[in-house]
């Protein structure tokens, strides 16, 4: 299998989803007003794979159960992606100034970390380009759902006020997403509720670009704004100054 095949092929898959995110207006016109800084962190993510792949995984033994679905596969990988925007933010401070930016940046670092997952996992399949379809539709949202609730979490932290538990949290959240998406899979007898975890965690992350959308300065949606405090309050743990910062916009 010819590693620049699997990779063309892969991206290949990826119209479909670029496709989809350019139908919706404000989203289009989100995407214009981040696109450079959005593949910035896209690349990085990738390069972050890399350097996951060759630093944690050797020292990493993973039972292929619930436990270390979680507290291993699901904590390193979400965690790792935190890290990732930590490291980022200081190169895109200027334009992470909207709530919706804690999520469209984890999200680029986050497709960057699966392309090359995808990626790994094909070159050593006996069916690569089967693997790869099946990778690019569920593995691709799964991390991008996964990771949402972290880059509110974070912007929070870093623009409204100091935010250690609630970025705990979030890992936390992120990591039993994830685990509990790879724990269905690793138990057969628990495959019947695959699609019931996937879809719930597609819409819920979509219901949190939407509801963030409703802080930006470019589009005010009232009612995602009073849908928005309740999460909000559960993140950073008062909402008193994130109401305060989020009505000023």
């Amino acid at each position: 299998m010819n590693v620049r095949s699997v990779y063309f092929h892969h991206c290949i898959s990826h119209v479909h989803w670029f496709r989809i995110f350019n139908k919706n207006k404000k989203l289009r016109y989100l995407r214009k007003r981040t696109f450079h800084k959005t593949v910035d962190c896209y690349a990085f993510g990738r390069l972050y794979f890399g350097n996951f792949i060759v630093i944690h995984v050797p020292f990493v033994e993973v039972q292929r159960n619930f436990f270390g679905a979680i507290f291993k596969i699901g904590l390193i990988e979400e965690f790792s992606k935190l890290l990732a925007l930590m490291v980022v933010y200081y190169f895109i401070k200027k334009e992470f100034n909207e709530i919706v930016d804690g999520i469209i940046y984890i999200t680029a670092i986050s497709l960057g970390f699966a392309i090359l997952e995808n990626i790994s996992y094909s070159l050593s399949s006996e069916d690569p380009f089967t693997l790869l379809f099946h990778r690019s539709v569920f593995s691709v949202l799964g991390h991008i759902s996964f990771s949402g609730y972290m880059g509110i979490s974070f912007y929070i932290h870093k623009k409204i006020r100091k935010n250690y538990l609630g970025i705990g949290l979030s890992v936390l959240l992120a990591a039993l997403a994830h685990g509990f998406y790879d724990g269905v899979i690793f138990h057969p007898e628990l495959n019947f509720l695959f699609n019931f975890i996937f879809i719930a965690l597609i819409f819920l992350q979509f219901w949190f670009l939407k509801t963030a959308l409703g802080f930006s300065e470019f589009w005010g949606l009232l009612m995602a704004r009073w849908m928005m405090y309740p999460l909000l309050a559960t993140v950073a743990g008062n909402s008193a100054a994130v109401r305060k910062h989020l009505s000023q916009q």
